[in-house]
């Protein structure tokens, strides 16, 4: 699921923008047919617990110009999703007023921590405390766009017994120069179709039963 941003939250200049795209072993780099007609099909015939819901949680820390872009790319996804999605914003220390970004049926949850990984974790907590394998548990950032097909793909992996799922993102670089694209390119190439050494908040999606087996997000990323 995702790619780098080029600098870490609360040290970049200018915003960024990115577009999240969840990378398989038929898929060619920037292709947003996430998921070929032939793999959903090999996938699709592995039967695994029955997906009963998709928990989705976005945070943010003072990310109100770009949280309705976002928000509004992950309704579209889930219209996709043949099961009920569940959308939680978690508002971490923000003072921009985010909560005028966010209706119904988003849920908001407001926490202080200034750390996005236990921002992560309080909103899974909240929204899927009990959840197991018949649960998907998938995350963007506010600053990202994710495709249509998101959600419904990582259902396809569900499906076929994958535990998690990875992927890369796209930056959007109007913001930046040449040059920072170049070293950005060079340094996050995707070295091998479908294949990346890439692990994204951005892009990330995993089955409940395995997300606490292993104790959840860690909360040692901050912004």
């Amino acid at each position: 699921m995702g790619a780098r941003r080029c600098s870490r939250r609360g040290q970049r200049r200018g915003a960024v923008s990115r577009r999240v795209f969840l990378r398989c072993s038929s898929c060619q780099r920037g292709e947003e047919n996430i998921i070929s007609q032939q793999l959903r099909g090999r996938l699709a015939a592995a039967i695994g617990p029955t997906l009963r819901e998709i928990v989705v949680v976005v945070p943010a820390h003072n990310e109100r110009e770009r949280l309705p872009a976002c928000l509004a790319s992950v309704a579209a996804a889930a219209r996709q999703a043949t099961v009920p999605v569940t959308v939680v914003v978690v508002l971490d220390a923000c003072t921009d007023r985010p909560e005028d970004a966010i209706a119904r049926p988003v849920r908001a949850l407001s926490v202080s921590g200034r750390n996005v990984g236990a921002a992560r974790a309080a909103g899974f907590a909240a929204a899927a405390p009990r959840s197991d394998a018949r649960t998907w548990l998938a995350t963007t950032d506010a600053d990202s766009v994710v495709p249509t097909t998101w959600l419904a793909d990582q259902a396809v992996h569900h499906r076929a017994l994958v535990q998690g799922v990875v992927g890369t993102v796209s930056v959007d670089w109007q913001q930046h120069s040449a040059t920072t694209r170049r070293r950005y390119d060079r340094l996050y190439r995707v070295r091998d179709p479908g294949m990346h050494g890439h692990v994204h908040g951005a892009n990330l999606g995993v089955r409940a039963d395995a997300y606490w087996r292993v104790g959840g997000v860690s909360a040692t990323a901050r912004w």
